[in-house]
């Protein structure tokens, strides 16, 4: 049985991935909304700093997210077949950003430590320095097989 990918196969799993991001992104909106409803409450201080960290982490996030739409669409429209990305992806890290900005949003709210926001912050971040190399790694492997 051949390894190879077909071209419609590996157009949908780019449009996947992209849905993937899109679906972490979403918590961004009610993160925008919390750091702005702060600074129109007049906080200050460690508050101030983190309201404006909420604002900036989800406006990259949402720019990085257009960017990556915009750059698949006009990939497939001109018929190509999207590339396998083997460098940093910035959209993950910036993800991840965004979600230890949760986890301290959350902190100092109520306390409590939000284990699973930072692991999922740890695997963006770790997906968006590396991914590209393991899809790369595993790319190889098939091309030998």
């Amino acid at each position: 049985m051949s390894k190879v990918v077909s071209p419609a196969r590996l157009r949908r799993r780019a449009r996947v991935r992209l849905l993937q991001k899109v679906q972490h992104a979403l918590p961004g909106g009610v993160l925008l909304g919390e750091g702005v409803q702060s600074i129109r409450e007049g906080v200050r201080g460690w508050h101030f700093a983190l309201s404006v960290t909420e604002i900036a982490t989800c406006a990259i996030v949402f720019i990085a997210l257009v960017r990556a739409i915009r750059g698949l669409r006009a990939e497939l429209k001109a018929g190509g077949v999207p590339h396998l990305h083997v460098g940093i992806d910035w959209t993950d890290i910036f993800l991840g950003a965004m979600l230890f900005t949760e986890a301290w949003a959350k902190y100092l709210e109520n306390g409590h430590i939000q284990r699973p926001t930072i692991l999922l912050a740890v695997v963006m971040l770790f997906l968006g320095v590396f991914g590209g190399k393991f899809i790369a790694w595993k790319h190889r492997d098939t091309d030998k097989a």
